[in-house]
C-alpha cells in the first residue's frame, strides 16, 4: 500500500492539532463552570450570612426594646425575651422548685389561726392584726372600720416591702374577706388586683406584682397565686387574662442556663437564644422559629435557589448539646445545593465524554486517513487498467474502422450507378464514419482525463473549423442540416486545432442528434468580448431541462427522455467539450435553451491583437 497524498497527511496533522486545541478548550470550560459554580455558591454564602447576621442584630434590638417594656409593665407580652439580673433569670420567668408557705398563711389568715411572730412590732405581725381588725369589723358591719382596716393595709403594703410570700399572703386574704362579706368597690379591687396606686408611696397591683416576683416564688406558691388573683380579677370584673396567660406560660418553662461571661451580640444554644451579655447580664430573644429555612424559602421564590437547596450554618440554630456562646461575626451559613453538586458531577461527566469524542475522532482521522491511502491505491490501479483497457480497444477498433471505411469507399466507386445497390455503400461510410468518431471520443475523453494529452497551442483560424462542419454536416446521415456562420473570417483562435476540431464537431452532432425536425438549423457566432473568444452555436432542437444545464456536462450523463435522433447517445459528447474548454482557459455552458433549441457559448482567451471583424452572414452550401 502506498503512503497517502500529503493532503491527506495534513488533514490529519491539522485534525490532531484542532482536537488538541478543541480538548484544552473543553479543559478549560470545565475549570471555568467549576470556578463559576464555587463563586455562585460562595457569594450565596456570604449574602445569607450577611442578611442573616443583620436579622440577628435587628431582632436583638427589637429584644431590647421588648425588654424594657416587660421590665416596666409585666404584664406586656414576654414570649421570647431572655433576661438574666444579678445573676436571676427573670425571663423566661420560671419559678424556684418546691412551696414557701403562701397558701398555708391565706388559710391561717383567713381563720384566724395565724400565729404571731414575738416581734410585735415586726411588718408581718402588724399587718396580720390589720387582717383580724378587718375580719373583726366584717363581723360587726361596721363600715367605718372596715374601710380604716383596709386603708391602713394598703398604706402598710405601700410602707413597708415585706417577702413577696408574706406580702402576696396577707393582700390575699384581705380581698378574699371582703368579697365574701360584702361587694367591694370596683374601683378598689382594680387598682389593687390590677393597676396599683401611684403618689408618693407607689404600690403594684397584684397582677404584676406576682408576674415580677416570679423568679423568686416556689413553683406551688406561683400556680396558688395565679389561681387565688386570676379569680378575685374575674370577680370583680377586672381583666385578668393576659394575667392568666402569662402565668400558663410561665408554669411551662424549663428553667435556662446562660453563660456569664461578657460578649457582644451572640447566640446563647440553650432555649435557642439570641442574647447580649454585658457583665454577667442577659438581654436577648428566642430565635424565631424556622429562622434559616425561612431564609431559604424566601430566596426560592426570588429565585436564588433551587427547591431542594438548604442552608445550615456554622453552629446551630437549634436548642443541643451543652450551652455554648457565640458571637455573631462567627456565624457562616453554608449551602446545601443538590443542584450545584449534581452540576458539578454534570462538568466532569461532560468533560469525560468530550474527551474520549475527540479521541474517537482522532482514531476515525487515522482510519479514514488509512483506508483513503487503501482506496488511492485501488483507484489508481483501476483507473490504470481502465485506461490501458480503453486505449487498447479504441487503438483496436480503429483500425479494422478504418479498413471497413476503405473498403465501403471502393465498394461505392465500384457499385456506383448500379440501381440494385442503392446507397447502401454511402450509408455504410456514414456508418463507419460514425463508429469512428464514437471511438475518437472515447479515446480522446480517456486521454483527457488521464491528462496524457496536452495542447500543442497555435493559432487556429475559424475558417478552417466551418470547413470541418460543413463536410461533416454534408455526410450527416439522414438529415438535412443547413449552418450559418457569422464573424467566422479571418478570426483566429490559440489553441490546439484537433481538439477544437472535436469540440465543435461534438457541438454539431449534438445539434442534430437531441432534434426532431428537418432541416436542422446551427447557427454559428463568433466575436471578440473583453479579450475573449465568445462561440455562440444555436439550433432548433429539443432542448435541455434547466434542472439538468450543468449535468450533461458529466461523463456518461444522458438525458435518457428520448427524443431526438441520438438514441440518447454515448453520453461524452458535452463532457470532452468541457474539458477541452478548460483545457484551453476557457469555458463551455448553455447560455439558454427551450423547446424551440439550446444556444452553447463557448469563451477561450483570444490570442493578443487579434481582431474580429463581421462581414454579414454567410450560409453553407
Amino acid at each position: 500500500m502506498k503512503w497517502p497524498r500529503p493532503i491527506f497527511l495534513l488533514g490529519l496533522a491539522g485534525l490532531a492539532a484542532f482536537l488538541v486545541a478543541l480538548e484544552a478548550t473543553f479543559v478549560r470550560e470545565a475549570r471555568d463552570g467549576r470556578a463559576q459554580l464555587a463563586e455562585t455558591r460562595r457569594a450565596l454564602e456570604q449574602y445569607a450570612t450577611v442578611t442573616l447576621t443583620r436579622t440577628l442584630s435587628d431582632e436583638l434590638q427589637l429584644a431590647q426594646v421588648r425588654v424594657a417594656e416587660v421590665e416596666a409593665d409585666p404584664l406586656r407580652d414576654e414570649r421570647g425575651l431572655v433576661l438574666v439580673r444579678d445573676g436571676r433569670v427573670l425571663l423566661p420567668r420560671v419559678s424556684a422548685p418546691g412551696s414557701k408557705g403562701v397558701e398555708a398563711r391565706v388559710a391561717h389568715l383567713e381563720d384566724g389561726t395565724t400565729l404571731l411572730t414575738d416581734d410585735d412590732e415586726a411588718p408581718w405581725s402588724h399587718r396580720v392584726r390589720l387582717v383580724e381588725r378587718l375580719r373583726a369589723a366584717l363581723a360587726r358591719q361596721d363600715t367605718p372600720g372596715i374601710e380604716r382596716a383596709v386603708r391602713e393595709s394598703l398604706a402598710h403594703r405601700a410602707r413597708f416591702v415585706l417577702p413577696p410570700e408574706e406580702d402576696f399572703a396577707a393582700t390575699v386574704a384581705l380581698l378574699e374577706l371582703l368579697a365574701k362579706t360584702q361587694r367591694p368597690a370596683p374601683e378598689l379591687m382594680r387598682r389593687v388586683l390590677r393597676d396599683g396606686f401611684t403618689g408618693e408611696a407607689r404600690v403594684e397591683g397584684l397582677q404584676r406584682a406576682v408576674l415580677r416576683a416570679w423568679p423568686r416564688l416556689g413553683a406551688d406558691d406561683a400556680r396558688f397565686l395565679c389561681a387565688r388573683v386570676g379569680a378575685l380579677s374575674r370577680a370583680a370584673a377586672v381583666p385578668s387574662a393576659d394575667f392568666e396567660e402569662a402565668c400558663a406560660r410561665a408554669a411551662a418553662n424549663v428553667a435556662p442556663s446562660f453563660p456569664t461571661e461578657d460578649g457582644t451580640w451572640g447566640r446563647l444554644s440553650a432555649g435557642a437564644q439570641v442574647a447580649r451579655v454585658r457583665g454577667g447580664d442577659v438581654e436577648g430573644t428566642a430565635l424565631p422559629e424556622g429562622l434559616a429555612p425561612g431564609l431559604a424559602a424566601e430566596w426560592r421564590e426570588r429565585g436564588l435557589l433551587a427547591a431542594d437547596d438548604t442552608f445550615s450554618t456554622s453552629w446551630s440554630l437549634l436548642p443541643s448539646g451543652p450551652v455554648a456562646w457565640h458571637a455573631l461575626d462567627s456565624l457562616r451559613l453554608q449551602l446545601n445545593s443538590p443542584r450545584m453538586q449534581a452540576a458539578e458531577r454534570a462538568l466532569s461527566s461532560r468533560l469525560v465524554l468530550k474527551t474520549l469524542l475527540a479521541v474517537v475522532t482522532l482514531l476515525l482521522g487515522v482510519g479514514v486517513v488509512v483506508a483513503a491511502a487503501w482506496a488511492q491505491a485501488r483507484r489508481a490501479r483501476y483507473l490504470a487498467l481502465q485506461s490501458d483497457f480503453v486505449s487498447t480497444v479504441s487503438h483496436e477498433l480503429r483500425t479494422p474502422l478504418a479498413s471497413m471505411r476503405v473498403m465501403a469507399e471502393t465498394l461505392e466507386r465500384k457499385l456506383e450507378g448500379h440501381a440494385p445497390a442503392k446507397d447502401y455503400p454511402a450509408r455504410l461510410v456514414q456508418t463507419v464514419d460514425g463508429l469512428t468518431f464514437l471511438v475518437e471520443n472515447i479515446l480522446s475523453f480517456n486521454r483527457l482525463e488521464q491528462g496524457r494529452w496536452q495542447p500543442r497551442r497555435g493559432p487556429v483560424t475559424l475558417a478552417s473549423l466551418r470547413a470541418v462542419l460543413e463536410e461533416d454536416a454534408a455526410h450527416a446521415q439522414g438529415v438535412e442540416v443547413l449552418q450559418t456562420f457569422v464573424g467566422f473570417d479571418d478570426v483566429t483562435v490559440d489553441g490546439d486545432g484537433e481538439l477544437l476540431r472535436i469540440l465543435v464537431l461534438n457541438l454539431l452532432r449534438n445539434a442534430w442528434k437531441y432534434n426532431e425536425r428537418s432541416p436542422v438549423t446551427v447557427r454559428w457566432v463568433a466575436s471578440r468580448e473583453g479579450g475573449e473568444v465568445a462561440l455562440r452555436v444555436t439550433d432548433n432542437g429539443v432542448g435541455i431541462p434547466e434542472t439538468a444545464r450543468e449535468s450533461v456536462f458529466e461523463a456518461f450523463h444522458r438525458l435518457g427522455d428520448g427524443r431526438g435522433r441520438g438514441g440518447g447517445g454515448s453520453g461524452l459528447g458535452l463532457a470532452v467539450c468541457r474539458r477541452i474548454a478548460e483545457l484551453h482557459g476557457g469555458r463551455l455552458r448553455v447560455a439558454s435553451s427551450s423547446p424551440d433549441g439550446t444556444t452553447f457559448e463557448l469563451r477561450i482567451p483570444s490570442p493578443p491583437g487579434e481582431t474580429v471583424r463581421q462581414r454579414g452572414d454567410a450560409v453553407a452550401d
